[in-house]
């Protein structure tokens, strides 16, 4: 797990974090309840183990995105929060 946040710190931006495929880089369900709005989860040792690091990308203002898309926001979003490091799904 060190490892991955390491590789968060160490990323240039939000385009690194969500392209690299061991992290299966994806957006929380929100089912309606603005929970999850915003919020991302990356796997911790491969998509097998139930533990994941949930995300948050901030804008330049440290501000929520209000529709965060990465392929729009990615390349410059260099603020990422972490939020949880947990087996969310359980």
């Amino acid at each position: 797990m060190h490892k991955d946040i390491n590789f968060i710190k160490q990323s240039r931006n939000l385009k690194d974090i969500s392209t690299y495929i061991p992290f299966h880089f994806h957006p929380l369900q929100d089912r309606g309840k603005n929970k999850h709005k915003g919020k991302f989860s990356i796997d911790v040792k491969g998509r097998n183990n139930k533990e994941r690091i949930i995300l948050e990308p901030l804008n330049s203002n440290r501000m929520r995105y209000e529709r965060c898309n990465i392929d729009e926001t990615g390349d410059s979003t260099y603020i990422v929060i972490i939020l949880e490091v947990s087996k969310h799904y359980e």
